[in-house]
């Protein structure tokens, strides 16, 4: 693993945790090897965590930028671990405060939302333009998941999410969120070069955003009526753009962990992403599937938006799609786990479960 593998394998860990789909008819050797795959993932992220404010790290080589979808994500993470017996209660609780601490602390913007990505240590902005509404959703699922499973923690966090007014980031007159906060002009950049950043796609990783916003009556509900509900096919399945190159399995099943989608038409088409991809595997001879938004295997590039490549692939992908998939989803990691196997980390000089090196 390499940087970037926090936001990735949190949410493999969220997934594996929660993920009922299959239950039944799932043989008890795939229900085992996910379940091993959990714990292992769990103890993985829990060793990258700063020691000085509780943070997970984007990276495996601890490099100082963190998110806020690396801080939501985490904290929902220590929540099902203890929920789950991965970690003691008191322990789970710890972790979740150190973190809370520290997101209380990082500088706001519009009044009450922190900024997107900080330093780790310093909890200082990196840098001076970021994306707002995708991190923004990741960061309030996981709170509203500690609310839930921490009941004694509601107070604390509804003081983080107060003062977070969604309707500060909407436009009106577009019925979108805007995009690109730029701490200099305390504005948004909307205008790019040659395109206007909005949040305007049904299929992304806004999507939770747009949900809570409408729920909370903080921005009217055509604005998820108008969210842009078009449509990719390949192999003969359908499913809502961005699609492919648009941050692939992430981007479109990521709300899933969140929110059970599975029998809406945002579900189906979920479901049908990923077994395009499966076809995909199948057609092109590839032994493994999964393409998703990834950091590339020598750690030096993002293969985001447009640089999704056939010879990469990320298991964080297969977690994705447990959901609807468990069985092919375990016969995937497995096979993956088997060709690329992790570096064996140790803490203390005990080794620490790492489950998979980038594929």
């Amino acid at each position: 693993m390499t940087s970037r593998f926090c936001r990735s394998f949190m949410a493999l860990t969220l997934l594996l945790a929660v993920s009922p789909a299959g239950a039944a008819v799932l043989a008890k050797k795939d229900r085992r090897y996910l379940s091993g795959v959990y714990k292992d993932t769990w103890a993985c992220l829990a060793h990258f965590v700063s020691p000085k404010t509780g943070l997970p790290y984007d990276s495996s080589r601890r490099l100082p930028a963190t998110s806020t979808t690396n801080i939501g994500f985490y904290l929902a993470a220590c929540a099902v671990a203890g929920r789950t017996g991965l970690l003691p209660a008191p322990e789970a609780r710890a972790r979740i405060e150190a973190a809370l601490t520290s997101l209380e602390k990082i500088p706001k913007f519009l009044g009450g939302f922190p900024v997107t990505w900080v330093n780790a240590e310093t909890l200082q902005p990196t840098e001076n333009q970021f994306s707002t509404v995708d991190h923004l959703s990741n960061l309030t699922a996981g709170l509203l998941v500690v609310k839930g499973i921490v009941p004694e923690l509601a107070g604390r966090i509804d003081k983080i999410l107060t003062p977070m007014n969604w309707g500060d980031l909407y436009d009106p007159a577009r019925g979108w969120f805007k995009g690109g906060w730029r701490l200099d002009k305390k504005d948004f950049d909307v205008q790019q070069k040659g395109w206007d950043w909005y949040y305007s796609y049904l299929g992304a990783d806004t999507r939770f955003g747009s949900f809570w916003a409408v729920a909370t009556g903080q921005v009217p509900p055509e604005s998820w009526s108008a969210l842009n509900r078009a449509q990719e096919t390949k192999y003969n399945f359908s499913y809502l753009v961005p699609g492919w190159q648009g941050g692939g399995l992430f981007m479109q099943c990521v709300t899933g962990i969140f929110l059970d989608e599975r029998a809406t038409d945002i579900g189906k088409s979920a479901a049908d992403f990923a077994w395009a991809q499966i076809l995909h595997a199948d057609r092109i001879g590839s032994p493994a599937w999964g393409w998703s938004a990834s950091e590339s295997p020598n750690g030096k590039d993002y293969l985001g938006w447009g640089a999704i490549t056939d010879a990469v692939v990320t298991p964080h992908a297969a977690g994705l799609a447990s959901i609807y998939y468990p069985a092919r989803a375990a016969s995937n990691l497995r096979w993956l786990e088997s060709r690329a196997p992790a570096p064996r980390l140790k803490r203390k000089g005990v080794p620490i479960p790492s489950v998979f090196a980038t594929a």
